[in-house]
């Protein structure tokens, strides 16, 4: 690309200087008239050249296909390089020329060689080229925080970075609202939704870490449950042996062992899961830990109106209704009749016939005018209709957001309400259930030692006390989804 580039450049100022030097030998003396002349002959060769280049590489430029991302900077490369180089062909290298034959001022008796200034055009279109050195970010080691797992999501995640695009995109368009003929000139106000109000993207990453802590904590109970019944499996063999046990002993502790490692098994698969949903999150392949030790409970956030107003739903809705309000404003304005000022300055180049003489005209002779018009709705129904519709579309958007008003307060007060509930439920376990099944897992487990109580009662005490446990797991992991959904709802961060 680079070659063609150059060669293409260099070739260009060669034409360009070799037509000057024929004029030269025709007997033009005035440097200005050889530059001027010798520019308007040879412009049409040195677009063309350029125009047929850039369009060859424009698929690669605009290609979406596999490769696209090997070839899109090639063509970037030498169609920008085409048209820079043009640029310089036509309006500095002429410049140059001159330079070169009066000296500071000064004729010079020798012709320069066509090559020497267009070798000097090519170490200027050098200078402004240099490689791009690409930095990478290591990935961060050790075990993956709540916070750590966000900012890595918001850094790298595929979506993310499609909605800073998007957002770049729209900042970009801010200048095309307000259009005046033939001028462009926008301005957008408001937010645009980004990664950095992505409720829906940071609302998943917490759930997927919190449903992460949940198994890791779930799993960690299914190992304790694990090693008690081991135990308990150990001394129903140990009883069937010296004939004061049964059979039936060892099958029932065999079946509640196998039933508690299925679960191992499963919560095991389900922490697989999850563990690859944060890494498609996280956009990346790196092994993901999550921090051991007791499973979080998530704080309420405390809201109050001002914050449910902060929704960006209802921010979008609002910004929608005021857009609604200004759009009957813009239609009543296409009624007042519209001015037109022109200016044009342009030139005829050729030779054209002035009192039977043939008289050349070059790009120094311009012509120029001036035009002033005005334009007058007389026929204004369709305006009137357009104003109309204007101001039914605002009272459907002010309809819109007291809809989505209503709507997003019962979800909020369903959300508190699953959360008080949830909140009960672990006042309960945490004041007496967890206390009591520990109680009655230990009291069990040395009554059956003792010969107490024989293996069913063992055993449906110990079922009782895992299924308390988990079933304290089950509504912390409840409360912690319900909380992140409210967190959601209000817009919260």
């Amino acid at each position: 690309g680079f070659i063609a580039l150059f060669g293409v450049s260099v070739l260009n100022g060669i034409v360009l200087i070799g037509e000057f030097n024929n004029l030269r030998q025709e007997g033009i003396t005035s440097l200005r008239d050889v530059i001027l002349r010798g520019t308007a002959t040879r412009l049409r060769p040195v677009l063309l050249t350029a125009l047929v280049a850039s369009l060859g590489f424009l698929p690669m430029a605009l290609s979406n296909s596999a490769g696209a991302e090997v070839q899109k900077p090639l063509a970037t490369v030498v169609i920008g390089g085409l048209v820079s180089a043009t640029l310089l062909t036509l309006l500095v290298l002429p410049c140059l020329y001159w330079w070169e034959q009066t000296g500071f001022g000064k004729k010079k008796a020798l012709r320069p060689h066509p090559g020497a200034v267009a070798g000097l055009l090519l170490l200027l279109l050098l200078a402004f080229g240099g490689p791009t050195l690409a930095q990478v970010q290591p990935s961060p080691s050790g075990p993956l925080s709540l916070q750590n797992a966000i900012d890595r999501a918001m850094s790298g995640n595929g979506s993310s970075r499609l909605s800073a695009l998007n957002t770049t995109l729209q900042r970009t368009t801010r200048r095309t609202a307000r259009e005046i003929p033939r001028t462009d000139i926008s301005w957008l106000g408001g937010q645009y939704n980004s990664i950095r109000f992505d409720n829906n993207f940071r609302a998943q990453v917490k759930a997927t870490y919190y449903q992460l802590a949940y198994l890791a904590g779930r799993q960690r109970l299914l190992a304790t449950q694990d090693s008690l019944l081991v135990e308990f499996r150990r001394a129903t063999a140990l009883r069937l042996k010296t004939g004061e046990g049964t059979a039936l002993e060892v099958a029932t502790a065999d079946n509640l062992l196998g039933e508690l490692r299925n679960q191992q098994a499963l919560t095991s698969a389900d922490q697989r899961i999850a563990l690859s949903v944060m890494q498609t999150v996280l956009n990346t392949t790196d092994s993901l830990t999550v921090a051991d030790g007791i499973v979080p409970r998530r704080p309420l956030p405390i809201f109050t109106d001002s914050v449910l107003a902060q929704n960006p739903t209802l921010a979008l809705l609002r910004q929608q209704t005021e857009i609604a309000g200004r759009q009957t404003e813009v239609e009543r304005a296409r009624l007042v009749p519209d001015f037109t000022l022109g200016y044009f300055n342009q030139s005829l180049i050729g030779t054209q016939n002035v009192d039977g003489q043939d008289v050349f005209y070059g790009a120094g002779k311009r012509f120029q005018g001036v035009q002033a018009g005005v334009s007058i709705p007389i026929f204004a129904r369709a305006r009137r209709a357009r104003i109309e519709a204007a101001q039914v579309g605002r009272q459907l958007a002010e309809a819109t957001l007291a809809f989505n008003q209503r709507n997003l307060r019962g979800d909020v007060t369903a959300a508190v309400e699953e959360i008080r509930k949830q909140q009960a439920s672990l006042s309960y376990y945490e004041q007496t259930g967890l206390p009591t099944a520990q109680l009655l897992a230990d009291k069990a487990l040395v009554a059956f030692r003792a010969g107490e109580i024989n293996y069913l009662e063992f055993s449906q005490a110990l079922t009782r006390a895992i299924q308390t446990r988990t079933n304290f797991l089950d509504t912390l992991n409840q409360y912690n989804q319900a909380v992140i959904a409210l967190e959601q709802v209000l817009g919260l961060p």
